[in-house]
């Protein structure tokens, strides 16, 4: 099994709206047709908040810098997906999640291959479908909710370091300096 970190960003805007990219359903093998969150896998060497700040750029054409960032918290869940004319695979994907509530530019659909649609969502009235572990990140998040919600998503929260330990597959990951 593999195991992908990734970052994600919960974007606000000044009427309090979170951003969502839609998923295509062609050439997605993830969460295809679902609501997600800005956010990406981190490169080689890459530190979460570096991440957070190409991604942004990469999908949505805005500008942070690690003042605007905010970190949340860290998530993990397990999935299975099958990439187009290829078998199943089973990934452990972690992600550590930032909120911004300044940027400059104006977000735009950058990766239209990748998203068909982008829109501003109200906190209490997520989009539907939403990629499940978005979702409940946003719950936790607006509700302060730092606990196990099933046995493929774990989430908890640090000011300064975090330290993961996964238990599925003995496996052991270590977060620390975002």
């Amino acid at each position: 099994m593999q195991i992908i970190h990734y970052e994600l960003i919960i974007l606000i805007n000044k009427e309090n709206k979170v951003l969502f990219l839609h998923r295509r359903n062609k050439n997605i093998f993830k969460a295809p047709g679902h609501w997600g969150l800005v956010g990406g896998k981190i490169e080689q060497g890459e530190k979460p908040i570096e991440c957070a700040i190409r991604e942004a750029h990469e999908e949505v054409g805005i500008i942070l810098k690690q003042e605007d960032l905010t970190f949340v918290n860290v998530a993990w869940e397990k999935v299975t997906a099958t990439p187009p004319n290829q078998t199943a695979i089973t990934e452990t994907l972690i992600a550590c999640t930032f909120v911004a509530r300044t940027w400059q530019g104006i977000p735009i659909n950058k990766e239209p291959e990748q998203h068909d649609a982008m829109e501003w969502f109200a906190l209490d009235v997520p989009p539907d479908p939403i990629w499940p572990i978005h979702g409940q990140i946003l719950k936790a998040w607006q509700n302060l909710e730092f606990n196990i919600y099933d046995i493929n998503f774990f989430l908890f929260s640090s000011s300064f370091t975090l330290a993961t330990t996964m238990f599925a597959n003995t496996n052991a990951v270590l977060c620390d300096s975002l």
